[in-house]
Parts: C-alpha cells; structure tokens; sequence
C-alpha cells in the first residue's frame, strides 16, 4: 500500500523535510489556481527529491468550494496539460499523477448530486482527451455503480472519495461495494483517510491524509518512555511530526504485509 501525505508544503519547507526525513516518498500537493510555469516548477522540485518519489496532485475542488469559488477547469487543463508534457517521464513511470476536478454540489438534494456526478465525469472526459495518461478520476458514494464501472474502462487507477461524515462501518461497506463491483484487479486511492481498521477490510492500493492528522505532537507509550527524565521542550513539532510519520508509515507497511499474505500484491506495492 502506498500512503501519500497531504498539505506537505514546497521542498524544502519544514514539513516536507520531515516527512521525508520520516521516509515519505509519496506526498499529495492541491492545485490553487497557480500558473502553468510555476505549478510545473513545483512538481519537477518535488519528483526530483528522490528516485522513488511520488507526487499526486489534488484539483483543489474541496477547498475552494468551502471557501465560496470553483475552479476553473480550463484553467486547471492548462496546468495538467504544461506539466505533463514537460514532466513526461515522471508520467510515464506512474511518479506523477493528477487528479480530475470533481464538481462539488451545494445542496444534498438528490437531483443536485446526480447533476454534480454528472458534470464530474464530463470533467473527468475533457481533462483525458487533452492528456490521457496520469488523471485519476475521483468516485464518490451515491453516485451509480455504472459510472464507476465507465471509470475503470477509461483508466486502472479511481479515487474514491469517502466524505468527512461517514461513519467507519459506512466507509467500510462503500469501498467494499466497489471492490465487489469492479474486481481487486483495479488501483482504489482511498481519500483524506487514515484508518488502519478500513485498510485491513479494504486491499487499497493507495491512500492520503491531511496534515492535520501528524503533525499535532501526540506523544505514544513508546515516545514517552524514551522521553522519560528529558524536557519535553527538546522536542520540536518538528521532531514529533517526523515521529508521527514514521509510526504512520510503519502501520501502512504492515497492512501491504498483511494484504500479501493473503495473496493481494499490487505490482509496486
């Protein structure tokens, strides 16, 4: 299982260093509007980090809904587009990925969620007729089974997007349904969840979490007995939020064990 952390920040920047200091080589960026060049110069900073890093990066559809804007579509195709074709290779080599722009709907109302499904996977046609290889389009509970089974066709690798109000035994049952759907044959990204009782139930191939989630310094047993007799000002958010990946990192590679006892074993798992 590959597990990407969200809301790294540029190379360089405190976070991302601890995380790969931490032994992260997969990390989630969310696209803003930010212009072709720039996003592109980004993206190369940080697929040259290291041989084996991964960088997906996220439309940025979520934030800027709860913020009050969309994002432009042409806009974001503009920028796939650029950084694809300058960064081809890491395309190439699955180290780069996009992810489609999902329309997020403002009401709960049914006709509005099939509405917003809809114009999803019209943006999801656009952005792969203009680059192809590299999107991955983003499956969302109540939405019809067909349009995932269209997804799959289209491509081996779908987000699913779980939402922030489901219930774990809701989560569990969602990505067990598309699991039965589609076959385990396909690549699932499980987003903005960390859950170890969700990854034993589902073989994800993929999954991601906000920083929000590691970077607050929460001390476990084992932390504080080496703590123990030292100040705990020694220890930085820093320091603790590469603690907390290593610890997350570490449960991520006993589930691909798991999965692999059982026979489940993605091809660069």
């Amino acid at each position: 299982m590959n597990f990407y952390f969200a809301s790294t920040g540029s190379r360089g920047s405190k976070t991302f260093n601890a995380l790969f200091l931490a032994g992260s080589r997969h990390m989630l960026h969310s696209y803003a509007n930010n212009d072709p060049v720039s996003f592109a110069a980004y993206c190369k900073s940080c697929c040259s980090a290291a041989p084996d890093f991964h960088l997906m990066v996220d439309s940025g559809a979520f934030p800027m809904w709860k913020s009050g804007k969309r994002v432009d579509l042409h806009k974001y195709a503009d920028t796939v587009t650029y950084s694809m074709k300058l960064l081809s290779h890491y395309v190439k080599s699955g180290r780069l990925y996009f992810v489609s722009l999902d329309d997020i709907p403002d009401g709960v109302g049914r006709a509005e969620c099939l509405e917003s499904a809809r114009k999803s996977y019209s943006n999801f046609e656009y952005l792969y007729k203009r680059v192809g290889r590299g999107i991955i389009p983003v499956f969302h509970r109540g939405e019809s089974m067909s349009m995932l089974s269209d997804y799959c066709a289209a491509c081996g690798y779908v987000g699913l997007g779980l939402g922030n109000t489901l219930s774990l035994p809701a989560r569990i049952q969602f990505v067990t349904e598309c699991f039965d759907h589609v076959g385990s044959v396909k690549k699932f990204h499980l987003f903005g969840v960390y859950n170890l009782a969700l990854f034993r139930a589902c073989p994800a191939y993929s999954a991601d979490t906000a920083s929000a989630n590691y970077s607050v310094p929460i001390i476990s047993r084992l932390h504080a007995k080496i703590m123990r007799g030292k100040k705990l000002q020694k220890f930085s958010t820093y320091s603790m939020r590469e603690l907390r990946a290593r610890s997350m990192l570490n449960n991520v590679a006993a589930i691909t064990e798991y999965w692999k006892g059982k026979g489940v074993v993605f091809n660069d798992m």
